[in-house]
């Protein structure tokens, strides 16, 4: 039997909405406590909520989904969390599958954790400027920025070789778009922009 790699835009989303979202195995330890513990609030979790990108991105996809007001986005998990609130986090629980993060890493989670930390140098570079710009909105860019590969880093979780086979087009001189375009018949750009 041939396992075969989803190939366009629609059976990516689909291979990918039908994931769990991994999360750091001691943060969701971490979460699980908290959320059971009646004397902790969301201020106390804002340390664990921004230490692991996928669990802010659910939190804010999920303040984004059921906010009655369509016609302004929330931007940062602290303020998605408040909007959620503990009962709406521990629903979330089940969306996220735990990984650890060891010493000897799986070439897919070396790949999926330097993808994450690029994002966060750009998110913090990102941010850099904006205050250098004297905006007001430095956490909305820094969570923007940052939020922009999630696809990137569910491919190198879920789909390590086919990352591997766009990874090597690019190496061999071929345009991203068009390495994105032949390998997964879409963009990362588009699955990102769907994912959201």
């Amino acid at each position: 039997m041939i396992d075969k790699s989803p190939f366009g835009l629609n059976e990516w989303l689909h291979f990918l909405k039908n994931k769990k979202l991994p999360v750091k195995a001691s943060v969701l330890i971490r979460l699980k406590t908290q959320v059971k513990r009646a004397d902790d609030t969301l201020e106390n979790m804002q340390a664990n909520i921004a230490s692991d990108p996928f669990l802010a991105f659910a939190i804010l996809n999920e303040a984004n989904r059921i906010i009655p007001n369509k016609s302004t986005d929330i931007k940062t998990p602290f303020h998605a969390a408040t909007m959620v609130g503990m009962n709406g986090l521990e629903k979330l629980l089940p969306q996220f599958a735990p990984y650890e993060d060891k010493k000897q890493k799986t070439p897919h989670i070396s790949a999926f954790l330097e993808n994450v930390q690029v994002s966060y140098e750009a998110a913090s570079i990102a941010r850099s400027w904006a205050i250098g710009k004297l905006t007001s909105h430095e956490d909305d860019i820094f969570w923007t920025t940052l939020f922009r590969d999630t696809a990137r880093w569910l491919m190198w979780f879920y789909a390590s070789p086919a990352m591997q086979a766009l990874q090597k087009k690019i190496q061999q001189g071929e345009k991203s778009s068009q390495a994105e375009l032949s390998i997964l018949g879409c963009r990362l750009d588009e699955l990102t922009a769907h994912l959201c």
